[in-house]
């Protein structure tokens, strides 16, 4: 069988469920098979390793809301932003050094940023 975009893609569509009657172990399968071939493509480690980043960061938004024993709709009130957002946030991580800082700022802490060399370091914020 050719193994090519349009077969990778039917691949993704039944992963998300809009595809067919595969079993539970074929789509697992089959979404092995995916992110094997696309480990393999040129850029992919970076890519991995900044959605890795993604997911830690949002994971410390969860934590910290979560350490401040606030709810989501209280950071919205806070950062004067939809509840939907601050979910966003915490889902994919904050985008901006705004919105982190924001989102910090909300549940009452305060980002600091250095900048290091073996010579030399400097504050942010």
């Amino acid at each position: 069988m050719k193994k090519d975009k349009a077969y990778f893609d039917a691949i993704e569509k039944d992963i998300e469920g809009e595809g067919g009657a595969w079993t539970r172990e074929e789509g697992l399968a089959a979404a092995s098979e995916w992110m094997t071939e696309t480990a393999k493509l040129p850029g992919a480690d970076a890519a991995y390793r900044r959605i890795k980043a993604q997911q830690t960061a949002a994971k410390a938004l969860r934590r910290m809301r979560e350490r401040a024993a606030l709810t989501q709709a209280e950071i919205a009130r806070r950062m004067e932003v939809k509840a939907t957002a601050v979910s966003r946030l915490e889902r994919f991580g904050a985008t901006t050094l705004q919105a982190l800082f924001g989102y910090a700022q909300a549940c009452g802490y305060k980002i600091r940023i250095t900048a290091e060399s073996k010579a030399d370091q400097f504050a942010f914020a």
